[in-house]
C-alpha cells in the first residue's frame, strides 16, 4: 500500500467496538463499563496505529488513557464545546493557527482518534485550493 493511502486504511479499519478493541488491549471491568455508558452518548474511535501503542495489561498507559473513552467525558462540568479554541485561531477554512510561525492543516473531518473531546469533529473538510488564497495571502 502507498504510504499516500496509509492514513486512509487507518481511518478505515478503526476500532469502534469494545469487542474490536479488546484484541488490543486486556480492558478493566470498569473500563468495559465506562465505554458502554459513553458509546449510548459519543461515537469513539482509535486507530489501529494508535491502538497498537498501548499498553495491553496497564490501564494507566498515558496512550490508553488518551483514547480509550471515560466516565468523566459524560460529566464536563465546565461544558466547553472548543476547549483549545481551535475556532477563534481558524484563519481559513480547515487551518488552526495558534502560533506566528506554525499552522495545523485539517486534512479530513474527523480526528484519527475520535471521542467525545474531540473538537475538530465539527469542522467540516475542504480541498486544498479553496484554502490557498488564505494561505498565501
Amino acid at each position: 500500500m502507498s504510504v499516500d493511502r496509509e492514513w486512509q486504511e487507518q481511518i478505515r479499519r478503526s476500532i469502534r467496538t469494545v469487542a474490536a478493541l479488546k484484541e488490543y488491549v486486556d480492558l478493566t471491568p470498569e473500563e468495559e463499563s465506562n465505554i458502554r455508558q459513553v458509546e449510548e452518548e459519543f461515537s469513539w474511535q482509535i486507530t489501529p496505529y494508535y491502538a497498537g501503542l498501548m499498553d495491553r495489561d496497564d490501564p494507566d498507559c498515558p496512550i490508553r488513557k488518551q483514547v480509550v473513552p471515560h466516565i468523566a467525558e459524560l460529566h464536563d462540568l465546565i461544558g466547553i464545546i472548543d476547549p483549545l479554541e481551535e475556532e477563534k485561531h481558524n484563519p481559513a477554512p480547515n487551518v488552526i493557527k495558534v502560533y506566528p510561525d506554525r499552522i495545523a492543516w485539517c486534512v479530513a473531518n474527523r480526528c484519527a482518534s475520535l471521542s467525545a473531546t474531540s473538537p475538530s469533529q465539527s469542522m467540516k473538510w475542504r480541498s486544498i485550493s479553496e484554502m490557498a488564497p488564505f494561505l498565501l495571502s
